[in-house]
């Protein structure tokens, strides 16, 4: 395919493959398979563009949130990109994640007092806003789930207040608070039930 009709042949192209892997699809998988992020190949192809520069970062880990972090170049190379993505296609929302992903880990590369400082936090909060936009095009961006509710006790502590995972092993009066904070992992394993990062 030329790189022009590569967003339109992203679906054969997937089907191609779980079709040689023998993969069983429910319904649902099916229909998410055959969807394109955008109608835009100028677009997808920023979009893989800000994808490459995370993957230069030793720590770039796809969707790993806790293990990543990038560096500064790399970041901005990136975010370059994402930026001309939604531009060119505002709803498209892989690209809100990837933004999303992006600021989270590059402010953790910023050093504050600990690992919430002051430094980190207008990166962090900025991260959840562009969750936030990827959820209000597609509500079941996994990606875009998972650090949203990553960072929400940060962003919006009157929406989500933190909870300590070593508390409500020990105090039942946490299990409401526990049982929260696992509900966007199992909301994200609803939309790709072979998700690892939210089993994990």
């Amino acid at each position: 395919y030329a790189s022009a009709d590569l967003v339109y042949a992203l679906s054969e192209i997937s089907r191609g493959i779980a079709d040689a892997l023998s993969v069983r699809m429910t319904a649902d998988e099916s229909d998410r398979l055959a969807r394109t992020p955008t109608n835009n190949p100028e677009a997808y192809e920023h979009y893989l563009r800000a994808r490459q520069a995370q993957g230069r970062s030793h720590w770039y880990v796809p969707g790993l949130m806790n293990a990543l972090e990038i560096g500064e170049d790399e970041y901005e190379l990136a975010m370059n990109h994402y930026r001309a993505a939604v531009e060119l296609d505002p709803a498209f929302a892989e690209a809100w994640a990837g933004m999303a992903t992006a600021t989270r880990g590059y402010g953790r590369n910023v050093k504050g007092k600990d690992l919430w400082g002051a430094g980190r936090q207008p990166f962090f909060k900025q991260a959840y806003e562009y969750a936030e936009r990827a959820l209000e095009h597609d509500p079941c961006n996994a990606e875009a789930l998972l650090l949203h509710h990553h960072m929400s006790w940060i962003a919006a502590p009157e929406k989500e207040p933190p909870v300590a995972d070593a508390v409500w092993q020990s105090d039942p009066a946490w299990s409401e608070a526990y049982e929260r904070d696992i509900e966007a992992p199992r909301q994200a394993i609803e939309c790709e039930p072979n998700n690892a990062v939210a089993w994990r």
